[in-house]
């Protein structure tokens, strides 16, 4: 059974071994052992066994079951400063800079589509303009844009919440830019959407064909190309005819916008 240590001016504290301990808590020995082994409950090694206070066992025991308070939602008060340096880490490709930015913000609890319109948005537009201005060369171009592929699709978008559908996002046939459909996919899954991405360039009859097999509630053409934008527009009057609404997307419209013509295009 459990020890007793008496001290002169304190009432006698008593010990557990492991066993008693996990037999205090309604857990199981090995699920004690690795609290103690980890330093999340206090114990004392004694000879080859361990003892517990029974004040640690209370203490832990009362902390278990005391709700925990919401984590610290980050405040954003200058997007500016968060782009500047998001910038120059894509730039000279600081990976692990650029990927602990965006973590910090969606640990900190910053909605995503806010991060991807008030940070990685702004950001490829300055990367855009610098390459016009011959200031960014095409291979910074090419490595930065990877790069926050990889970024966004590493973010955690699991929220809980019912689910608004099945939407299939894309690009025109003749469409080159991939990322702002990857943008619109990560953004959709954030708002609980079921998302099948298939990324760029893809025929508008195997869109249409695929859409129908898949039963998709809604399809997503991202099109940042003037000359895209009749063929996303007729492909989107044919998937009108096949009862499957259409957003079709283009340059300078925000995710939040995105999101609302979905949310309404599922409502009508």
């Amino acid at each position: 059974m459990g020890e007793t240590i008496n001290g002169p001016f304190s009432e006698p504290e008593r010990f557990l071994d492991l066993n008693e301990a996990a037999d205090y808590l309604g857990v199981h020995y090995q699920t004690i052992y690795r609290w103690v082994r980890e330093g999340m409950i206090p114990g004392t090694k004694v000879g080859t066994r361990y003892q517990i206070a029974i004040t640690e066992l209370e203490n832990f025991a009362r902390k278990r079951v005391e709700p925990s308070p919401p984590p610290e939602v980050t405040k954003v008060r200058n997007w500016e400063d968060i782009q500047r340096r998001f910038y120059d880490n894509l730039i000279n490709y600081n990976e692990v800079a650029a990927t602990d930015q965006v973590n910090r913000l969606v640990t900190g609890s910053v909605e995503i589509v806010a991060i991807l319109d008030n940070l990685i948005a702004p950001v490829l537009r300055l990367i855009g303009d610098g390459w016009a201005r011959g200031e960014v060369s095409i291979s910074q171009e090419h490595r930065a844009s990877r790069l926050i592929h990889k970024i966004i699709d590493s973010i955690d978008v699991a929220r809980r919440g019912r689910p608004h559908g099945r939407v299939v996002v894309t690009t025109p046939s003749n469409e080159e830019h991939e990322l702002p459909a990857a943008m619109a996919s990560v953004a959709l899954k954030s708002e609980h959407w079921t998302v099948i991405n298939l990324g760029a360039k893809v025929p508008p009859q195997d869109l249409i064909d695929f859409a129908i097999k898949e039963s998709a509630d809604l399809v997503v053409l991202s099109v940042t190309m003037t000359e895209n934008r009749k063929e996303a527009e007729e492909t989107a009057e044919k998937l009108a005819d096949a009862k499957i609404p259409c957003i079709v997307g283009e340059k300078g419209t925000g995710l939040r916008e995105l999101l609302d013509k979905a949310a309404l295009a599922v409502r009508n």
